[in-house]
């Protein structure tokens, strides 16, 4: 089933209820900004002289999908990016972009898990590689699960299922691993 709606703010405040995002706390709002652009769909009705109306529709397929990236960005916010340097704006771009990544991933029969959507997001964030190490710092002090602290091993074997992972047409590559135990944001 899918909502439809001509008006972002709308969708905006439909999104606010069912992600429970408070769109007066700052982080929330900014995250549920990224989120509602993820619902825009182009190429909608067009009005005399081409004034074009938006659409945006919010699909219960989704749900999930965008409450996955909401828990791993609101974990990454508590964390105040210590090792990263965003903006509001690069923090939107993220939610947008993390959602566009997931569902085409989930598009293609691909799965992730809620750790994997955290790690995935500190990597998106980062914009560049980064050092493993880094990784498991912000990722310990996100407080992912499956505990209190994540060990070197955990965080590889996730990693590792990240760089080849399985999809109705063979794999997709959601990290990409660099010389000197760097790691990076791959895409879909």
């Amino acid at each position: 089933m899918e909502q439809q709606f001509n008006s972002r703010s709308r969708c905006g405040r439909r999104l606010s209820e069912l992600l429970q995002l408070d769109p007066h706390d700052a982080t929330s709002a900014v995250i549920l900004e990224g989120l509602t652009d993820f619902c825009e769909e182009s190429g909608g009705p067009t009005l005399t002289r081409e004034i074009r109306l938006g659409r945006w529709v919010v699909r219960d397929e989704d749900l999930d999908l965008l409450a996955a990236i909401k828990d791993a960005l609101l974990a990454l916010a508590t964390v105040k990016f210590a090792f990263l340097d965003l903006t509001a704006a690069g923090f939107t771009a993220i939610a947008l972009a993390m959602a566009k990544l997931l569902r085409n991933a989930y598009l293609k029969g691909a799965t992730v898990t809620s750790e994997q959507v955290l790690i995935l997001s500190a990597l998106q964030a980062a914009n560049r590689p980064m050092p493993f190490k880094d990784l498991l710092a912000i990722v310990n002090e996100a407080g992912a699960e499956p505990g209190p602290e994540w060990n070197d091993q955990q965080l590889r074997c996730q990693l590792e299922r990240l760089l080849e992972v399985p999809t109705r047409s063979g794999s997709v590559k959601l990290v990409a691993q660099y010389s000197g135990d760097m790691w990076g944001s791959a895409g879909v």
